[in-house]
């Protein structure tokens, strides 16, 4: 990798480091909105269809009260 100094005397890997930093913290958040969402519709499942992919009431609620970080 090559560095390149800027007039302050910043390299251009620091700011690609910066990009790839923030980058992945978004996608982290992004994650974790779509776990919450997806747990949120799992538990919106009737009786029925948690019995056609069986799961009980149980299983959704031990999932649907796991923190959104936890997979």
């Amino acid at each position: 990798m090559a560095m390149i100094s800027t007039p302050l005397g910043r390299s251009v890997v620091t700011s690609i480091r910066a990009d790839g930093i923030v980058s992945r913290a978004v996608e982290t958040v992004l994650s974790w909105l779509a776990r919450v969402r997806e747990r949120e519709e799992l538990a919106a499942l009737d009786g029925r269809m948690l019995h056609d992919i069986g799961l009980t009431r149980a299983d959704v609620y031990g999932e649907y009260r796991k923190p959104f970080w936890r997979i």
